[in-house]
């Protein structure tokens, strides 16, 4: 099962964990292009396109969910994403009340990209290499990773899910930064070979398990 760019959703299955069988709700989000709603906004208060989200998930119109899913592009720019929104990203995922941030398992999008990817690994951090910024505490994940930034992967019950990062921080065509400097928004995305067989192995590995694999962008020559 694949998963690409997203509107807002929700899955609900039945997993086993332990031999038992129990409810399981998954919010699929992506794409908040947050500096974008920003900038675009009218009034006293912006649009928080995070947040905004956030608050309505929690809220009477929203739903229970276990964990969430976000595939990518945190920021909208097409240039280089500043610290600054990295910052709003951190406050907006503030707004959760009902949840804590390690609830959310994140990957970066191409809209995402800096020399090396430093500003999605300093700000999203999925596996906690900067909790005094992105405040991403991997002790506290309800299902702990196994990986890297780039690609990772956590077991809910029987379901295995593997995420996997665009890697746009390459100098054109596979990616969108030249001489340090962000050229546009496009190419829409690649993964890496080495990601590619990676994710290739862990299937081979796990052919009778329920497995969902999340990326940004579908994958090149697949039917995902």
């Amino acid at each position: 099962m694949g998963l690409g760019s997203a509107i807002p959703t929700a899955l609900s299955c039945r997993l086993f964990a332990g031999g038992v069988e129990r409810s399981f709700r998954l919010w699929l989000t992506g794409d908040p292009h947050v500096g974008n709603d920003i900038r675009s906004g009218r009034g006293r208060h912006p649009r928080q396109s995070l947040g905004d989200a956030i608050r309505q998930s929690e809220s009477s119109a929203g739903f229970q969910w276990d964990i969430a899913l976000c595939v990518g592009d945190f920021s909208g720019h097409q240039g280089i994403p500043p610290d600054s929104e990295g910052r709003e990203l951190v406050g907006q995922f503030g707004a959760m009340q009902r949840h804590r941030r390690e609830q959310f398992y994140c990957l970066a999008g191409n809209h995402d990209a800096s020399p090396e990817n430093r500003w999605f690994r300093q700000w999203i951090d999925p596996v906690g290499e900067h909790t005094e910024r992105s405040g991403v505490d991997p002790r506290r994940r309800p299902y702990a990773v196994t990986g890297t930034w780039e690609r990772y992967w956590f077991r809910v019950g029987n379901l295995l899910v593997v995420m996997m990062s665009d890697r746009n921080d390459y100098a054109p065509p596979v990616g969108r930064i030249r001489n340090g400097q962000g050229v546009g928004g496009r190419p829409p995305g690649a993964v890496t070979v080495e990601t590619f067989r990676w994710w290739k192995q862990l299937v081979e590995d796990h052919r009778d398990e329920v497995i969902l694999s999340a990326h940004h962008h579908m994958l090149k020559e697949t039917t995902a």
